[in-house]
């Protein structure tokens, strides 16, 4: 679920960068001037607004999280499957691998939520400059 509004944010950011690439060519060409420039404009407020959210809620960060602790558990989880010897001591070493992962997992989520809130503070701060550079 989460994979899915990541890829939808970012097609969506993608839709709209090329959008505003076809109208400012549509600008170039001179044909209707005005209208493609306002359109233009719009396509890239709504660009860079997709990607402050992205950067805001720190998507890059949680997807490379996600795949990489799924890629480590379904690594074990092959290693578990070809195993020749299954014996209750090799059992315990495989379970202390995925406590193990489930820790670096929840250090990850530590980082994200940091991340995260770093984020906000910074595009918090970035707000209340420009505010203040406008009066």
């Amino acid at each position: 679920m989460y994979e899915k509004g990541v890829q939808w944010i970012f097609g969506t950011e993608i839709f709209f960068g090329v959008l505003a690439g076809i109208f400012l060519a549509f600008n170039a060409i001179e044909y209707h001037p005005e209208r493609f420039k306002i359109m233009a404009i719009c396509a890239l407020g709504i660009v860079a607004f997709q990607a402050g959210i992205s950067k805001v809620f720190s998507l890059t960060d949680k997807l490379h999280q996600r795949t990489s602790i799924f890629l480590q558990y379904d690594e074990l989880r092959m290693k578990w499957e070809f195993e020749k010897v299954k014996d209750p001591e090799r059992l315990n070493e495989y379970i202390q691998r995925m406590l193990d992962i489930s820790i670096l997992d929840n250090e990850l989520c530590k980082q994200y939520t940091e991340n995260r809130i770093n984020n906000m503070h910074k595009w918090e701060k970035n707000m209340e400059e420009k505010s203040e550079w406008k009066k």
